[in-house]
């Protein structure tokens, strides 16, 4: 459910997404989703391991066949030396690195990585990172929201019922939440096959996953401590 949704949920959210960057292939789920919405035309993917990029065409059954996509590259490459040296710019960044209590992970948790994504963002563009709640203390949890709204001032929490994972969603302007076009791109034959995977292709079940308002995410976060690559 996660894996479609991290897909998915940006997606479904930004007015007209054309291009998207993906932090992280795995089996290629996530990839698979935002490959499923009529607008993407292009995606780009960093992934670390050279190996993972053939393994995950062996998910093709489950991922919609995307590695044989012509709308995808991908760049085996680390995504933070990527996104620093890339001039593209995106509609959707999608993040799932490995969990922040992986050595190394917390890295690409830091501010100023968030900074990097909100640099190559288009105007009306949304990041959606992946934040595994499993086995973080809540002042963890509270320094990662803290540091990812400290760049992205409107920041708001999705959560699908059941997953131990938070989906924070930031962008530079208010989130308007426009019902219509999300039942329009609901309606698309292609996004409510791979959500109803997950029995969440109907608006009521999306809008039920938000936990998280911008002001309640503000209160929850509080004055918590920046996670910075200086002061990780």
């Amino acid at each position: 459910g996660t894996q479609l949704l991290v897909g998915h949920v940006p997606m479904l959210l930004h007015p007209n997404p054309k291009k998207a960057f993906l932090v992280g292939l795995a089996s290629g789920i996530t990839l698979g989703a935002i490959l499923q919405h009529p607008e993407m035309e292009r995606v780009d993917v960093a992934e670390l391991e050279p190996a993972v990029p053939e393994a995950a065409a062996t998910f093709a059954r489950f991922n919609n066949n995307a590695m044989s996509n012509p709308k995808v590259r991908v760049f085996t490459t680390d995504a933070r030396n990527y996104i620093l040296t890339t001039n593209e710019k995106y509609d959707v960044i999608a993040a799932e690195p490995s969990n922040p209590w992986v050595k190394g992970s917390s890295t690409i948790f830091s501010r100023e990585v968030f900074e990097t994504y909100r640099d190559r963002l288009n105007e009306d563009g949304l990041v959606m990172q992946w934040v595994q709640v499993y086995r973080l203390r809540n002042e963890d949890l509270k320094t990662m929201i803290n540091t990812f709204r400290s760049v992205f001032p409107h920041t708001t929490l999705f959560s699908q019922f059941n997953y131990p994972d938070l989906l924070m969603i930031g962008s530079l302007k208010p989130l308007k939440l426009d019902l219509d076009t999300l039942q329009t791109k609901l309606q698309d034959e292609n996004v409510n096959k791979s959500l109803a995977r997950v029995r969440s292709n109907d608006l009521y079940t999306i809008l039920s996953f938000l936990l998280m308002d911008e002001s309640s995410v503000a209160l929850y976060a509080g004055e918590a401590p920046i996670n910075t690559d200086d002061k990780p």
